[in-house]
């Protein structure tokens, strides 16, 4: 998916007269139509805003929020339960990249720099910015003091 462009004055309006929020989810009014998830979670439509085919791409989350609000974020939106499809007013929060990235679901156990690879761990460290390999070893506790 590319870069998701700034919507136009025609496109919010035609988000007021033919998207809604129910229960957490963006829909058009006329279909229930509810997005296209674009591999990591997120929601997104493409938006025609004129007749010769010229569209917008514009996240779930930020229709939610102009819906809610009738302006869009003035920052980075956040959802506070971690739950990129769920889109209610109380589960969307301005935020920043820093804080963005605090409420995270962490991705593993495992000390960092080590990952679980063919049963075994093996142990990474970038040194003067190249990915080096530091071994494998039987337990997560034995790759973590290395």
């Amino acid at each position: 998916m590319g870069k998701i462009e700034k919507p136009n004055a025609i496109v919010l309006e035609k988000i007021k007269r033919e998207y809604h929020v129910l229960d957490g989810i963006v829909r058009r009014k006329i279909d229930n139509y509810a997005g296209i998830n674009n591999g990591d979670g997120y929601i997104h439509f493409h938006i025609n805003w004129d007749t010769h085919k010229n569209r917008v791409t514009i996240s779930a989350h930020h229709i939610a929020w102009f819906l809610y609000y009738d302006e869009l974020p003035t920052s980075q939106l956040d959802h506070e339960d971690r739950n990129r499809k769920h889109n209610s007013k109380n589960n969307l929060i301005l935020s920043n990249k820093r804080l963005n990235s605090i409420n995270r679901t962490k991705k593993s156990n495992l000390p960092p720099g080590v990952k679980l690879k063919n049963g075994r761990y093996e142990v990474y460290a970038y040194v003067n910015s190249r990915k080096e390999y530091f071994g494998s070893y039987d337990t997560p506790k034995e790759a973590g003091e290395r």
